[in-house]
This record gives structure tokens, C-alpha cells and sequence, in this order.
């Protein structure tokens, strides 16, 4: 197996000189050792504290054909041209009410 070439180096850390058969190592066996028990206390302590969580609130979701009918019903009552997805982002946004779809959805006869 042929040997590679031999770099000398100085650890940025402790300035000790070392020998290394990787060009770009930058910091001696100990100071590396060092480093990496330093690194995994930190990550441990990051992993025992509780991640936060966040609750998000499904808004009531309608079978998709009857609701493309809403839509369809929407769009010709107030001349527009609304898709699924731009019609779900108003709804989300609350430009359009509970009480306009519950009345599109007794004019179409769904519910």
C-alpha cells in the first residue's frame, strides 16, 4: 500500500506541531479529541431540552366534489373565477365566511 504524502502542520488551537496525511487538517489529534467531546455535550444538552410544539388547526374540511360545486356556485354568483387552492386561501384568510358557503350549500341542495 503506498504511503502518502506527509504534511507538517501547527495546531490553530494549541500551536503544537503535528503530522497529518490530510492537507487540510487544521487541528492536532487532542485538540480534536477536545473539540468533539465539547460539540457533543452541546448537542446533547440541546436535545434534552423539550422541543416546541405547534397545534395546528385543521379548518373543516368538505369532501372535494361536492365542494367544487360550492365553488363552481361562488363563482357564478359573484363573477369570478376562483380555483380550488385560491378559493381553500381565502377561506383560510377568512375573506369568505362560513355563513357564504353554508348559504351556497342551501341553495345547491349538498347538505
Amino acid at each position: 500500500m503506498a504511503e502518502g504524502k506527509i504534511y507538517t502542520k501547527v495546531c490553530r488551537r494549541c500551536g503544537k506541531e503535528f503530522q497529518t496525511h490530510k492537507i487540510k487538517m487544521q487541528l492536532c489529534p487532542d485538540c480534536k479529541a477536545e473539540k468533539k467531546k465539547e460539540w457533543s455535550s452541546v448537542r446533547n444538552e440541546d436535545n434534552r431540552k423539550p422541543k416546541q410544539t405547534f397545534h395546528r388547526t385543521v379548518p373543516d374540511v368538505l369532501p372535494i366534489r361536492p365542494y367544487t360545486a360550492i365553488i363552481e356556485q361562488y363563482n357564478k354568483t359573484h363573477g369570478t373565477c376562483y380555483t380550488y387552492g385560491q378559493f381553500e386561501m381565502l377561506r383560510f384568510l377568512k375573506k369568505i365566511t362560513k355563513e357564504e358557503i353554508n348559504d351556497l350549500q342551501r341553495e345547491k341542495g349538498t347538505a
